[in-house]
């Protein structure tokens, strides 16, 4: 995912370089699905001239809150770490331990702020491993962050389908997505800032803290 995020940022590099000559370095988005929706969220966390991330179904390495999809989840820490090896080696004492973690993917979120983050889930029961509850919980931990620096709007996520497969778009998404790229993109006005989920958890039991 790093040597994702590394080679992004050398293209960017370039597009920066030649101004507007190629494309508009200040106007790009990434985006990718599953695990390479882990890699686009890895991208935007680690460059901030992209103004737009939309991480789609990431699953564990991406927008999901590890101790939730260990507690609540079919997909957990041992099998990103141990089988899709996502996770690098520094992970090793949290693994099944998720609890104990310093950080959650909540905090990944955060970091974003105040630039726009777009996250998709999908909660289909075909779905359902990837667990959108999680990710749903994440971006709410991180709106936290982003009302406390007047930015909540440019936060926006959306988990609603329940009858599409993984990686499948959805309309449901279009909405949400035609307001982020107007709006970040283009730089019109765009109405983004919701948070839709299908799949919840309560926020109550996850998040007590301001």
């Amino acid at each position: 995912m790093m040597a994702w995020a590394w080679g992004a940022s050398r293209i960017i590099d370039v597009l920066q370089k030649y101004g507007s000559d190629i494309i508009d370095y200040r106007r790009l988005a990434v985006t990718g699905c599953s695990r390479d929706g882990k890699d686009a969220f890895a991208v935007g966390l680690f460059d901030e001239r992209v103004a737009l991330t939309i991480p789609q179904e990431t699953s564990l390495g991406g927008i999901v809150a590890y101790r939730i999809a260990d507690a609540k989840c079919t997909e957990k820490t041992q099998y990103n770490y141990n089988d899709q090896i996502w996770l690098c080696n520094s992970f090793a004492p949290f693994v099944q331990n998720t609890s104990q973690l310093p950080i959650d993917a909540h905090e990944l979120v955060a970091t974003f702020a105040p630039r726009g983050l777009y996250g998709i889930d999908n909660s289909s029961s075909s779905a359902s491993q990837m667990c959108p509850q999680a990710g749903n919980m994440s971006f709410q931990g991180g709106r936290e962050v982003y009302n406390a620096l007047g930015c909540d709007s440019n936060l926006t996520y959306n988990s609603t389908p329940t009858n599409t497969s993984h990686c499948i778009y959805s309309e449901n998404y279009t909405k949400s997505l035609t307001a982020c790229v107007n709006k970040f993109l283009f730089h019109q006005s765009g109405e983004t800032g919701k948070i839709e989920a299908g799949v919840t958890v309560e926020k109550k039991d996850w998040i007590d803290w301001t």
